[in-house]
């Protein structure tokens, strides 16, 4: 009998160095049984991931774990690649840099099966650092999230398959997908939950430019994208080595 999973973790990945174990401690956390992961790698010559068809692979990992190699530079490009794979009822698209709060599965399933009227979804987010100023910077980022209805890519975003096939998925943009993602769900009056458990999200962007100085630019960025900025014209003032804006 082939494995129907109700959600499928889409990941898409770019030179990790701790993927691996990333996802056994995905695996650990997450106690619901039905989920696949698709990872996409975003290197045209797949160079990010091993091969998928060497013994060890599936059976180092308690869940069906597919890697898939996207053709198309960009974040959007890997993820919409990865839901057009997706065998899962619920998507769930999650940075290889964030870790899932324990039960998160469990509660997005949960969630979306007791409010049929919910699009989908996503959480708070906590960064991964002691220094008192990400305190304030997680604040602000759940009360802009819970006022805007437009959580950021790094607050793993959850739907339904069906819905975000007749959405037409991610806007294949540079930057800025996440933010376009949510206009999309508004514009169809479509109404999302932002879970008060925290997504705990790595804080290396911040780090190695400076905490202030990041902040500061990549609101600068997604002030200028609302007024119409297009996002072609913004990618120049962002690092080359990420995939897109947060």
């Amino acid at each position: 009998m082939s494995f129907s999973p109700t959600l499928s973790l889409i990941v898409p990945v770019y030179h990790e160095n701790d993927l691996w174990p990333w996802l056994q401690a995905l695996y650990a956390s997450q106690t619901y049984p039905d989920f696949e992961v698709i990872l996409v790698d975003g290197d045209p010559t797949g160079s990010s991931l091993p091969n998928p068809t060497a013994p060890p692979f599936q059976q180092s990992f308690q869940h069906p774990t597919r890697c898939l190699i996207s053709p198309q530079a960009g974040r959007a490009a890997q993820m919409n690649l990865g839901a057009q794979a997706a065998q899962g009822e619920i998507l769930l698209f999650l940075h290889a840099d964030t870790h899932l709060p324990a039960g998160a599965l469990q509660a997005i399933v949960v969630c979306l099966r007791c409010q049929p009227e919910l699009a989908g979804g996503a959480f708070d987010l906590e960064i991964a650092s002691a220094a008192p100023h990400f305190r304030l910077l997680e604040r602000v980022s759940s009360w802009r999230s819970r006022l805007t209805r437009l959580p950021f890519g790094d607050q793993a975003l959850f739907v339904r398959k069906t819905l975000f096939k007749q959405l037409g998925g991610f806007a294949e943009l540079p930057l800025m997908e996440d933010l376009e993602w949510g206009q999309k769900l508004k514009r169809a009056g479509l109404p999302i939950f932002i879970f008060r458990e925290r997504v705990q999200t790595s804080a290396r962007r911040w780090e190695r430019e400076g905490w202030l100085y990041t902040t500061l630019r990549n609101w600068s960025l997604q002030l200028l994208y609302f007024a119409g900025v297009p996002a072609e014209n913004l990618k120049r003032f962002y690092p080359s080595n990420q995939p897109t804006a947060k």
